[in-house]
């Protein structure tokens, strides 16, 4: 085979991986609990910033990176932990082993599976959350800060390097 074969080749194998490891992480019920608990600390952010007498747009700015930084967290740490894990216990590690593919592209496209599912959590918490920031006043659009956005980036990144 070309190189180029080869390495369009590994990359199916990867995709094809990574895809059905999506698949099986969006059927999985833990990542709609850490999820629905993330959305709830952002509404208990916005009522506690409701009682703050001097910066209710600080209280919102701190909750929403705390669950954004927590569920992403959570979902690397106890999603990510059990994917070869379940592969072993179940034998269909076996199984996919047998084909063509090294351990290295299952490994590397369990990861990819895992990223996908993150990055969705991510964007759609932080979506929520800069709505509900930009929402709340005008103060809150004042926050609307390039930092914000390199937090929000790097709890992404946390998330990946927990996730690998």
């Amino acid at each position: 085979m070309k190189p180029k074969n080869q390495l369009l080749c590994m990359a199916r194998t990867v995709s094809a991986v990574g895809s059905v490891t999506f698949r099986e992480i969006i059927h999985d019920k833990i990542l709609y609990n850490i999820l629905f608990c993330s959305i709830l600390l952002l509404g208990v952010g916005w009522l506690a910033s409701t009682l703050s007498v001097i910066h209710p747009e600080r209280v919102i700015l701190d909750f929403g990176l705390s669950a954004i930084t927590l569920s992403c967290a959570a979902i690397a740490i106890l999603t990510g932990s059990n994917l070869i894990i379940r592969e072993i216990e179940k034998r269909t590690i076996q199984v996919a082993l047998s084909r063509p593919i090294s351990r290295a592209q299952f490994v590397v496209g369990k990861f990819v599976g895992l990223s996908t599912v993150l990055f969705l959590n991510w964007l759609l918490l932080s979506s929520s959350y800069l709505i509900l920031l930009s929402a709340i006043s005008e103060k809150g659009r004042e926050l609307l800060t390039p930092i914000l956005a390199l937090a929000l980036f790097f709890s992404l990144v946390q998330s990946l390097v927990l996730a690998s």
